[in-house]
């Protein structure tokens, strides 16, 4: 376990508006965060955006009974679901796209490592991402401008700009 591999807690808010959009549940991510898979080595990452949108882990609702959509592994659930909508992270200080699953999937399994997630809940989520991975060949998808232009209509501009996102 170590918690040092994320740069901060994750701080979560429903979103009502998205969830109704998307028809699914959405939490929205109200801060920055990093996870780093090798703690000694800061220059790779994956940075996930404020406002980005995450359904927690995606685990069937008759499961929630042991495997609820948020728990301890809440932080490396939205770590995954960014890699897989975008396939984005850092690796040596140089911006990359992942090419397949597997390597989110990988990320996933570390990131719930870091966290402390005991070592069978992890196993079955690691297992779960990489049966459906499997069955639906789910490749790294393009992200979706329409959910894009959604997740950024619901970002505040920051204190160094005005509400146009103009630089002040």
């Amino acid at each position: 376990m170590n918690p040092e591999q994320f740069s901060a807690p994750a701080e979560i808010s429903y979103g009502i508006t998205e969830s109704k959009v998307l028809g699914y549940d959405v939490w929205r991510i109200m801060n920055t965060f990093r996870f780093y898979p090798h703690i000694e080595d800061k220059s790779t990452y994956v940075e996930i955006p404020e406002g980005f949108l995450s359904d927690g882990a995606t685990v069937p609702r008759p499961f929630w009974w042991l495997l609820p959509a948020w728990g301890s592994y809440g932080q490396a659930a939205i770590t995954h679901d960014y890699l897989c909508e975008t396939g984005r992270m850092v690796i040596s200080g140089v911006p990359t796209t992942l090419q397949t699953r597997a390597e989110a999937d990988k990320i996933f399994k570390e990131a719930m490592l870091a966290l402390g997630v005991p070592t069978w809940k992890k196993n079955v989520m690691y297992l779960a991402v990489r049966t459906f991975s499997k069955l639906l060949r789910h490749p790294m998808p393009d992200p979706h401008p329409a959910l894009e232009d959604l997740v950024r209509s619901f970002v505040a501009p920051s204190s160094s700009q005005d509400a146009s996102g103009a630089s002040v």
